[in-house]
């Protein structure tokens, strides 16, 4: 098992490229054709950063006619740390809009950051013609500060769709952002010092993707309006309540890391709040929505990845939910980590029609594919590997580029993914990926947004398989 563990200006590009070429290869028995693009020279250039960036054509799985490799760039600042959770939508504006977490953000109060660290969202509009940004990136949902506050320590891994309800606001289109919201929790055992606890996933309303208006249940019960604080739309396992003895202690929400019960395999006294337990306690979070381009019922199914409070049935789910605003029951997937998932209307090679997910499996991009959207291909998907050699796939979900409901118009896909270097808290050494500036200079120090291009060509229905047991990440990462 793998753990991935949460440790808490305009630019220019300038491109010679030559033209795209095909290429055809044989692997075994098996004909493929790969579209290449070739950039011998690509630079970069924003303040105090100047990046060389190459391309490749490489083969990445039977399944796949071909993937071409494109680099991008490393986002500039105000990111401390980038958090590879990307949404990616292609509006009716020019290039492609990008929300994102972004970590280590210092709040409204840069001198106090120890106290006020935390992932915020952020977003840009990215120039799919230069690499570069139509509009830079921007803090546009900031974690509260606030210990009273759902998304008081982290507001993170956002997924934004546009929908529209007749019951909401009368019909208007509007940007909804579901988001991972942590509270600030402080720990009991350990003289109330910050600690970080369970998610759950919450949802803000937009009219233009970039000013959001937190939805809140007892609100819009009250009045049909979106009037914060933040209510989950997803909420925690209660079981996770219970593992870390959660209360309300002078205005503040408390959990226990010294809570102990029965280990039901050794029988044995054992931590449920810390540990090698304390992955149990992740909560609700990393949401992926769609609103399916043939589903006249405007029915939203919202992806998310829920510990569930144990191993055992940890995974991917689906909820699905008819305003947006409450949602059924979640059916699990044996989708193996938290993952995008994109909807493509319309017949592929037999099917008649594709959820396409992306995750990450051992620091490496994978891709999977159903029909139902419940029983994905069998493992280990096809493996897309890393753009840049020695990098390793970092924390996160890649981003799929889709249109405003999460929809796919082809098996064309475009995605957008994070790759770096890591430390050993990310497991660095195992990968063949360390480098000391992880773990000296700063989390994400090395990390790169890069875009990968390629068309996918599925071979059929894929057959019902268990899920396997994968890795995870802490809150926020």
């Amino acid at each position: 098992m793998t753990t991935w563990v949460h440790n808490g200006g305009h630019w220019r590009p300038a491109v010679h490229e030559l033209p795209a070429c095909l290429l055809e290869i044989t692997i075994g028995y098996q004909s493929m054709q790969i579209k290449y693009v070739t950039i011998p020279f690509v630079t970069v250039l924003f303040p105090g950063i100047v990046a060389l960036l190459i391309s490749a054509a490489v083969p990445l799985g039977e399944d796949i006619t071909g993937m071409t490799y494109r680099s991008s760039a490393k986002l500039p600042a105000p990111l401390v740390h980038l958090d590879g959770s990307y949404s990616l939508m292609q509006d009716a504006d020019p290039g492609w809009k990008i929300w994102f977490c972004g970590g280590d953000d210092r709040g409204d109060d840069p001198a106090n950051y120890q106290h006020n660290f935390g992932d915020s969202i952020y977003y840009g509009v990215i120039n799919t013609h230069s690499g570069g940004y139509y509009r830079s990136p921007e803090v546009i949902l900031r974690h509260t500060n606030n210990d009273s506050d759902e998304d008081g320590r982290h507001a993170c891994s956002p997924s934004v769709i546009k929908h529209s309800n007749a019951m909401i606001r009368t019909g208007e289109n509007l940007y909804f952002l579901y988001y991972e919201c942590a509270r600030r929790f402080y720990d009991r055992a350990n003289e109330m010092k910050p600690f970080e606890g369970f998610t759950q996933i919450c949802l803000t309303v937009s009219s233009d993707g970039i000013n959001w208006q937190r939805y809140n249940e007892k609100n819009w019960a009250n009045s049909g309006t979106f009037v914060g604080p933040a209510t989950p739309v997803l909420s925690v396992s209660p079981q996770v309540l219970t593992n870390c003895s959660y209360q309300v202690e002078d205005d503040k929400f408390t959990l226990d890391s010294s809570t102990r019960s029965i280990d039901p395999e050794t029988g044995q006294p054992m931590l449920t709040c810390a540990g090698k337990y304390w992955i149990n306690d992740y909560g609700a979070g990393h949401p992926s929505a769609i609103a399916r381009a043939d589903a006249p019922d405007q029915m939203i199914w919202l992806y998310y990845y829920d510990s569930m409070s144990n191993w055992r049935n940890h995974g991917v789910y689906l909820a699905k939910s008819q305003d947006g605003l409450h949602f059924q029951l979640g059916q699990k997937t044996n989708l193996p980590n938290d993952a995008i998932v994109r909807y493509f209307n319309g017949s592929a090679q037999g099917l008649s029609n594709a959820f396409i997910a992306a995750t990450i499996v051992d620091a490496h991009n994978y891709l999977y594919y159903s029909e139902d959207g419940i029983n994905f291909s069998r493992e280990p998907g096809l493996d897309l590997g890393v753009v840049g050699q020695g990098h390793c796939a970092v924390p996160g979900t890649p981003g799929i580029v889709a249109d405003t409901g999460g929809n796919l118009t082809s098996l064309d896909i475009n995605i957008i993914l994070a790759e770096g270097y890591l430390g050993r808290a990310d497991n660095g050494v195992r990968f063949g990926c360390y480098s000391s500036d992880e773990d000296h200079v700063g989390r994400g120090s090395t990390w790169q947004m890069y875009l990968m291009r390629g068309s996918l060509n599925l071979l059929g229905p894929p057959p019902s398989i268990p899920t396997r047991r994968g890795p995870e990440k802490r809150p926020g990462g």
